[in-house]
């Protein structure tokens, strides 16, 4: 009789619990959105890189922007160690972030030969020098006489970034943004 007395007011509260809405389920936490998912850093040192590496570790760095640029996913981060990079018209066609070791010792370079980088996606670049790009073409339509460091047609953002000693025949030696 003393168990069937227990079970009894025990089924009541939980039947006035449910009814005003009481859950006894645990939460369900909502899902994250596509911009929350963690992003992947990919790291790049001219000294001991290689692009043939997956360039997920400072160990396993990839040798040049370009190379990870392509293994790059949307809204990763490219960081650059220090040194001088042979840099020749990359294009960066997704929304990243690159980030160098400092404006004094992490060089992108066209080598006075090319366009250093050709921006078409939402991309914030940090903390290096981006120099020696040239474009000397003197005909054919403006984009591809301008924008000797950066032809822009994305979202860029620069911060704590030099552009030095870049030229064209055209319009925006540093920077050509459309």
């Amino acid at each position: 009789m003393r168990i069937r007395l227990l079970i009894v007011p025990l089924a009541l509260i939980l039947v006035l619990a449910l009814s005003t809405g009481f859950a006894l389920a645990a939460p369900v936490a909502a899902l994250p959105a596509a911009s929350d998912q963690p992003q992947t850093t990919l790291y790049v040192n001219i000294a001991t890189g290689n692009d043939g590496f997956n360039c997920l570790t400072p160990t396993t760095a990839c040798k040049t922007l370009a190379g990870a640029v392509n293994k790059a996913s949307d809204n990763d981060t490219i960081s650059i160690a220090a040194g001088v990079y042979p840099t020749n018209h990359t294009a960066i066609d997704k929304p990243l972030t690159v980030v160098g070791a400092g404006q004094a010792s992490t060089f992108l370079d066209g080598g006075s030969t090319s366009r250093v980088l050709d921006v078409s996606g939402a991309v914030t670049i940090s903390d290096l020098t981006i120099r020696n790009g040239r474009i000397s073409v003197t005909s054919g339509n403006l984009f591809d006489m301008s924008g000797g460091g950066i032809l822009s047609n994305g979202s860029l953002t620069l911060r704590n970034t030099t552009l030095s000693n870049n030229s064209v025949t055209g319009s925006g030696g540093g920077i050509f943004h459309l």
